[in-house]
C-alpha cells in the first residue's frame, strides 16, 4: 500500500513545451551540495535536462536515492515538525503509562537528529521524466521577476538501512539481499519497546516511497528494501489513539535529507 505524498504549496508551473518563452528570464538555480556545485539557467527548464546534467557531474549517482526540494518558507518542515514533537512530548510524560512514555521519548530523541526537507513529488529518473510529457514537467517562475531556488541531493549506492522507532537499539546496519525485518531484528539482536506497535511498520524506500509493513505471526507478508531504506515501528495504538501520529511521523520521514 502506497502512502499519498503530501505536496508542498510550491511555484512550480506545469506548461507545455509551446508555452515557454524568452520573457521567462528569471534564474533557476539548483545546488547540488554533495557535488559542492550548481546548476544555472537563465528560462523555463524541463526536469529531465536537470537531471540529465546533474548525472554529468555525478555519473555514479544511486538514483533511487535523488531528493530534489524546492527553497522556500516551507522547505524545511518546521509546522511538521512542530506538531509530531509537541505530540510525542505530551505522549512521553502522561501519567501512569511507562510503556507509552518511553517508546515516545524514544521516537522523538530520533526524529530530532535528522533534517529533513521537503520532497518535491517527482520520480528523479532521467529515461523515466523523458518518457511522457506528463512525467517531465517545466520548473518556470510565476512572473518575470523571482527566480527560483532547488536543492538536488545526489548520493551514490548505500551499504545499509536505518532501523529506527520504538525499539531498544534504533542504529544502521549493513543491508542484506532479501532479508525481511525478522531476519533485521534478530540478527542485530534488536528489541521492541513494550509501548511498540507489534504488527505493523512502516518503510520508507530512498526515494520517499512508503510502504506498509504487518510484520506479526499472524498477518506477516514480505517485503523487500532498497540499500539506503529506512524501517520505522511506531507507538502501539490502543484503541486507535497513536494510529494518525504514526502516520505523520512515517509522512516526516519521507522528507528526511539522507540514510
Amino acid at each position: 500500500m502506497i502512502s499519498p505524498r503530501s505536496i508542498a504549496s510550491i511555484y512550480v508551473v506545469f506548461l507545455s513545451m509551446l508555452c515557454i518563452g524568452e520573457a521567462l528570464a528569471a534564474p533557476i538555480t539548483v545546488e547540488l551540495p554533495n557535488q559542492q556545485t550548481e546548476l544555472y539557467y537563465s528560462k523555463a527548464v524541463r526536469l529531465s535536462q536537470i537531471l540529465i546534467d546533474a548525472q554529468r557531474i555525478e555519473p555514479d549517482r544511486f538514483v533511487l536515492a535523488n531528493h530534489l526540494a524546492l527553497l522556500d518558507k516551507k522547505s524545511d518542515m518546521a509546522a511538521e515538525k512542530k506538531d509530531i514533537f509537541n505530540q510525542l512530548e505530551q505522549r512521553a510524560s502522561k501519567p501512569n503509562n511507562e510503556s507509552l512514555n518511553q517508546s515516545s521519548q524514544a521516537i522523538l530523541d530520533q526524529l530530532k537528529q535528522f533534517t529533513y526537507l521537503r520532497r518535491l513529488p517527482y520520480r528523479l529518473d532521467t529515461d523515466w521524466a523523458r518518457s511522457q510529457i506528463s512525467t517531465d514537467p517545466v520548473l518556470a517562475f510565476q512572473n518575470e521577476n523571482a527566480g527560483l531556488h532547488f536543492r538536488l541531493l545526489q548520493s551514490t549506492r548505500s551499504t545499509q538501512i536505518r532501523l529506527m522507532g520504538a525499539i531498544d537499539k534504533p542504529t544502521l546496519v549493513p543491508f542484506k539481499p532479501h532479508w525481511q525485518l525478522s531476519d533485521y531484528l534478530e540478527n542485530h539482536h534488536v528489541n521492541l519497546l513494550s509501548g511498540a506497535q507489534k504488527s505493523l511498520a512502516f518503510v520508507i524506500q530512498p526515494d520517499g516511497e512508503m510502504t506498509q509493513l504487518p510484520y506479526g505471526w499472524w498477518n506477516g507478508k514480505e517485503v523487500y528494501f532498497a540499500p539506503g531504506a529506512t524501517i520505522f515501528i511506531g507507538l502501539r495504538s490502543l484503541a486507535w489513539e497513536n494510529e494518525e501520529l504514526n502516520l505523520k511521523i512515517v509522512e516526516l520521514l519521507t522528507h528526511k535529507v539522507g540514510l
